[in-house]
């Protein structure tokens, strides 16, 4: 019984860093690109479908 309870809990922290790892990639690429880095092109077409 506990090791279901443990692997619960392992899943929930494993997709909240996932969640988290994919915030900061999305915030690190939108600072690239307002500070005009020419190697970022993945957020433009991003903003351009908003």
């Amino acid at each position: 019984m506990s090791d279901k309870k443990n692997n619960s809990k392992t899943s929930i922290w494993l997709i909240a860093g996932a969640i988290v790892l994919i915030a900061l990639v999305l915030v690190w690429t939108f600072i690239a690109d307002s500070n005009g880095d020419p190697n970022n092109g993945f957020i433009t077409p991003l903003i351009n479908m908003l």
